[in-house]
């Protein structure tokens, strides 16, 4: 495949794939426990990823929101005006899971922690604190796209 295509495909194929911003989708988690599965709003217009999850009050057991990036690179996410706790998988291009913040914290002051992804992510996946652990979700496992 020339470059040519491949660079279109990488700026397009996110938007084929899923979208316009705010629809909601599964996403499945590929574990050794088994697969799990999530309602998810995916996000990719720039101005929803800044809103994120922020101002929400509750997030259902089930929910999550999947940041779709048109390229693999490295991500940082900050918690500042949230309300609620999450884990925040960080994903490859691969659809491998490559880092996991668990049990974030919102942040009420203007000094709030980053947090990153230490390789880079096309894709991030918020979901309730703790699930990770409760589901047993690592490193290394996949996730199955929409």
């Amino acid at each position: 495949m020339n470059y040519e295509l491949k660079f279109l495909l990488s700026i397009f194929l996110p938007f084929f794939l899923f979208g316009c911003s705010g629809s909601d989708k599964f996403v499945k988690v590929v574990t050794d426990e088994g697969i799990h599965q999530f309602k998810v709003e995916v996000v990719t217009a720039e101005e929803d990823k800044r809103q994120g999850l922020m101002g929400r009050e509750s997030l259902k057991e089930d929910g999550g929101m999947l940041f779709v990036y048109e390229k693999e690179e490295q991500q940082s996410f900050w918690m500042k005006n949230m309300m609620i706790s999450l884990d925040i998988l960080f994903i490859g291009s691969d659809l491998v899971i490559n880092h996991i913040s668990e049990n974030v914290p919102p942040c009420i002051s203007d000094d709030c922690i980053n947090y990153s992804s230490p390789k880079p992510s096309q894709y991030v996946l918020e979901l309730n604190a703790g699930i990770a652990e409760e589901l047993d979700i690592e490193v290394g496992d996949r996730i199955v796209l929409p």
